[in-house]
């Protein structure tokens, strides 16, 4: 039997997640089943973008070193474009999102061949 582990990578005493360049090296060293990723905009031509450097940085060593890249994506994300480029949408097997339309950028990014999960 394989035994699973979960991990969570983020400060437990405040909202803000840990993505310095010592969260970096660190998840340089593993490998992940499954990869959940949250953005500050996701477009289906400008791809998965975030606030910060340091956090497309972090998201982009995580990403390369998962298995299963899956999007968090809520509505209000969904068509913008935030500062920084993290990767196209096409590394994503899956997007979570809180949509009840069919927008025209979820329609282009399901047509990707990305499962869309609304919840």
């Amino acid at each position: 039997l394989r035994r699973q582990r979960q991990m969570c990578i983020r400060d437990r005493n405040s909202s803000t997640s840990i993505v310095d360049n010592m969260a970096v090296e660190f998840v340089s060293h593993m490998s992940f089943d499954k990869a959940f990723i949250t953005c500050n905009g996701i477009s289906y031509e400008f791809g998965v973008s975030a606030g910060t450097e340091e956090t497309a940085v972090f998201q982009r060593a995580v990403i390369h070193n998962s298995d299963r890249k899956i999007l968090l994506a809520p509505l209000q994300k969904i068509g913008q474009k935030a500062f920084i480029r993290v990767c196209g949408t096409d590394v994503f097997t899956d997007i979570i999102t809180d949509s009840e339309l069919d927008t025209e950028e979820i329609l282009k990014l399901s047509d990707q061949g990305i499962k869309i999960i609304k919840c």
